[in-house]
């Protein structure tokens, strides 16, 4: 049976999703109307999506790089993506890079599973209150919460 939620490719003059071999007239416009019911999807953020990671350079095994974060189609996401230096699975050469990025004005993170080829599972991530006097993010840092539900780094409001 066919799914039309499935990319399609071509091999040896027959059609193929992940379930099986498929008629499809046209695979290429098949594959754009796919690619667009998915960038439609995660502009509503989902909580977790399955990518694809195309880094700028060859990494070395500790190097941290950046990343272009794309469709199956190689459509770019999002540009500039943060990679993590390389960390084993715990199996024979099995290895993950952490991926961090925005997508739609969402900040998601996550894992590249390099070994396995270039894609990435990420999910959004936890939304991080923001100082209302300097306006970054409060991370770890102690914080105090004013009366009128602001939120302020210990620092910044010691100032005040």
């Amino acid at each position: 049976m066919h799914s039309n939620h499935e990319y399609a490719f071509q091999f040896a003059g027959k059609t193929f999703t992940p379930n099986g071999q498929v008629e499809v007239p046209d695979v290429e416009a098949h594959n754009r109307a796919i690619e667009e019911q998915e960038i439609a999807a995660l502009k509503e953020h989902p909580e977790r999506v399955f990518l694809y990671v195309k880094p700028y350079s060859h990494l070395q095994p500790f190097e941290r790089g950046t990343a272009d974060v794309t469709t199956w189609l190689g459509t770019v996401l999002t540009s500039g993506a943060s990679l993590g230096p390389r960390v084993s699975n715990g199996r024979l050469h099995s290895y993950r890079r952490a991926v961090g990025c925005m997508l739609f004005d969402c900040e998601y993170v996550g894992w590249h599973y390099e070994s396995a080829g270039n894609y990435c599972r990420l999910r959004r991530a936890k939304v991080k209150p923001i100082c209302a006097e300097c306006r970054e993010p409060i991370g770890r840092r102690r914080f105090v919460t004013a009366d009128d539900g602001a939120v302020f780094h210990s620092t910044c409001w010691n100032t005040k």
